[in-house]
């Protein structure tokens, strides 16, 4: 085995060695952002579950409940 036939194993295992350790990486990557995409989906639901229970005032109430005086009349 000669010195150049040396060279090109080498650099054909670190190039494989390198192609194997980006895909991982790139795997790892997706799968973070995928892991935080739902993260936030499940904050976004649980706050929209918790806004759907509370209920508003009612057409003519005021926000405390009182029935709104128009102005101009005697309360």
């Amino acid at each position: 085995m000669t010195m150049l036939d040396r060279i090109r194993l080498f650099t054909a295992r670190a190039l494989f060695a390198l192609v194997a350790v980006m895909s991982l990486g790139l795997g790892l990557l997706l799968a973070g952002v995928a892991a935080v995409i739902g993260v936030l989906m499940i904050a976004a639901l649980r706050i929209l579950a918790d806004g759907a229970d509370r209920q508003g005032p009612a057409d003519g109430e005021a926000a405390d409940g009182r029935p709104e005086v128009p102005d101009g009349q005697p309360a």
